[in-house]
């Protein structure tokens, strides 16, 4: 399944949160076998990258939960990079997520549309977190495994769904998301729920990119699941009312004691008169 992955023109891979690379996988890299410096596991991603300016900004507000873009140069390469934040399990960002792809050539690059869409689900079927491209009246065109696990779904349920709008668990949350986006051409980071196929819902952080998809614009959406977040942030807040509310209990019980001690004091000493 990830033979496109090996042979396009694309390299992924992920950053420790000091930027050095952890995972590298793509085509692109038979493109850069003399490059110096090198992209190997270990280097660092402004060091290989520091022909360019910028690169360190861009790290910069990734490890800062931001998802942006930045196109780079490697020898005579060029390549644009999509640079998002990964999270671990704990909810803290763990390190930098990132797809570029080779557009040193694409002006004479021609694609065949089945290609790119086998190109394209090799691709995100690969990345570690829920990915999906939809047109921008919302009607889903290509998903990845990943989005589909929280909710419970198979490839079939969302071919039924068609429309992004069926898994948002509020209406006024997508409004809002679209409203965002539209401003400036992108989403980072927007919380909201989305639907089960059982009904319920879970917690995710949604980023949103405009994209040209085969000549016409759609969006691309990146999605997490922050679900065990925010059950741990509840069971803390719940946990601080707890001892909030035994603190008020104990106050209460020692204001009774000093009025008690007070009437006792007052009973002795009328009965010394």
């Amino acid at each position: 399944m990830l033979s496109l992955l090996v042979k396009g023109p694309v390299i992924l891979f992920a950053t420790d949160t000091t930027g050095k690379f952890t995972y590298i996988q793509g085509g692109a890299l038979a493109t850069l076998d003399k490059v110096v410096p090198r992209l190997d596991l270990g280097e660092s991603f402004d060091g290989v990258f520091k022909a360019t300016s910028g690169v360190t900004e861009a790290m910069g507000k990734v490890l800062e939960g931001e998802v942006t873009e930045i196109a780079v140069k490697l020898g005579q390469r060029w390549f644009n990079l999509t640079l998002q934040p990964w999270v671990n399990a704990q909810g803290k960002i763990g390190g930098m997520l990132g797809l570029g792809i080779d557009v040193t050539e694409l002006a004479a690059t021609k694609i065949a549309v089945g290609e790119a869409q086998h190109l394209y689900k090799s691709l995100f079927d690969a990345v570690p977190v829920g990915l999906g491209i939809a047109d921008l009246q919302g009607n889903l065109i290509i998903w990845n495994e990943e989005i589909m696990k929280p909710g419970g779904y198979l490839s079939e349920d969302i071919k039924k769904l068609a429309n992004v709008s069926q898994l948002y668990y509020d209406a006024a949350d997508r409004a809002e998301a679209l409203r965002l986006a539209k401003e400036t051409g992108h989403l980072d980071r927007f919380e909201t729920r989305f639907r089960k196929k059982d009904g319920g819902f879970y917690f995710t952080a949604m980023s949103l990119r405009q994209i040209d998809y085969h000549g016409k614009l759609a969006w691309l959406a990146l999605v997490e699941d922050i679900s065990e977040r925010e059950q741990a942030e509840a069971e803390s807040i719940l946990h601080s009312r707890e001892l909030e509310n035994l603190n008020k209990l104990l106050i209460g019980r020692e204001v009774k004691m000093v009025e008690l001690k007070k009437k006792l004091s007052e009973l002795e000493a009328k009965a010394h008169d």
